[in-house]
């Protein structure tokens, strides 16, 4: 934080309405007075405010000093967009596995035999009685679906 005189933060930047421009190194304040601040590389660093609300006089001649900052910044947008094309990103930033990557053979969830016995013998009397509907779902584990008062499934 030493080479800087000031530090203005994004507080100020919103609420002052100010854009910073690093490459023509110029602050651009677009308030209800829009102003020009562009400081010079020195030991002593000043700053020059250049007002463009005075130069709102019909005839009046622009100051070349404030021609430099559009004369820097003219090539930044594009003159004209192209119609083919979208604007969403043409990269494709998803994942590749590596060739040597394999998928796992083990079960996604092991249960105890004396638990699995217990559960399974559970949901065998609940899907006897009626009340709920077995569901087979990935990995061959058993889901009990139950129904609601009206008998229908959830």
């Amino acid at each position: 934080m030493d080479d800087f005189d000031v530090v203005l933060g994004m507080e100020f930047l919103l609420e002052h309405q100010v854009i910073p421009m690093p490459s023509a190194r110029c602050l651009v304040i677009t308030g209800s007075f829009p102003t020009i601040v562009q400081g010079r590389a020195q030991e002593e660093p000043p700053s020059v405010e250049i007002l463009l609300g005075a130069l709102e006089k019909p005839g009046e001649t622009v100051p070349k000093d404030t021609l430099c900052v559009p004369e820097k910044c003219h090539n930044v947008m594009p003159s004209s967009w192209p119609k083919s094309s979208s604007m969403q990103r043409r990269t494709d930033h998803g994942v590749e596995s590596p060739s040597e990557a394999k998928a796992h053979a083990k079960n996604a969830y092991h249960m105890a035999p004396p638990e699995l016995v217990r559960l399974r013998k559970s949901s065998e009397m609940l899907s006897n009685t009626g009340c709920s509907i077995p569901v087979q779902t990935p990995y061959g584990a058993r889901v009990l679906s139950l129904k609601k008062k009206d008998r229908s499934p959830q």
